[in-house]
């Protein structure tokens, strides 16, 4: 598993959204392709891990504990890692 890195600050700053962003998404690519290789279709994989995702949310929000999303958090998802649409080849 990947190492998860620590935030730069520790109370809020203006990148913290984004940072937490790149430091988990290392873990997340790490995660499908070891669920790819167990021999799990990478589009369930994403559904699941999607599914999983929303119902930790819905959680931390019965919680009152989950954060508000910065003003400033500008989303764009690049690729996300490797196209394993045909198979492990070349990892």
């Amino acid at each position: 598993m990947e190492k998860i890195t620590s935030p730069q600050q520790h109370d809020d700053y203006p990148e913290r959204w984004l940072d937490c962003e790149s430091a988990v998404m290392a873990a997340f690519h790490q995660l499908v392709i070891d669920a790819v290789s167990a021999g799990w279709g990478e589009a369930e994989v994403a559904l699941v891990i999607a599914d999983v995702a929303d119902e930790y949310a819905v959680e931390l929000a019965h919680k009152s504990s989950l954060p508000k999303t910065p003003t400033n958090c500008q989303r764009n998802y690049p690729a996300f890692g490797p196209d394993l649409s045909k198979g492990l080849e070349g990892l």
